[in-house]
């Protein structure tokens, strides 16, 4: 993959487009959107791991963070799971 397209694809993910549509605007396999969303969500995670948030706000102050980034609830069917172990995602 060209490095401009990669760029873009971090560009688009940081804007929190969908998957769908990164694959369509970058004209991309879904398999391979898929694995680098998940590689941009693995480095968001250890980020956050690495380097906790310090918790912003102050009294009376009620602050709302959105972790789907970086912790998302895998959104797989048993069959696409059972389906998915039997290929190597690693190639």
């Amino acid at each position: 993959m060209p490095l401009v397209t990669l760029l873009k694809f971090i560009y688009y993910f940081i804007l929190d487009d969908s998957q769908k549509r990164i694959l369509r605007t970058l004209n991309l396999r879904a398999s391979l959107v898929s694995r680098i969303c998940r590689r941009l969500q693995d480095v968001c995670s250890m980020d956050l791991q690495n380097r906790p948030i310090i918790p912003f706000g102050g009294p009376g102050a009620v602050v709302k963070c959105d972790e789907s980034k970086f912790n998302p609830k895998p959104k797989v069917s048993a069959m696409q799971k059972e389906m998915s172990t039997s290929f190597n995602l690693y190639r």
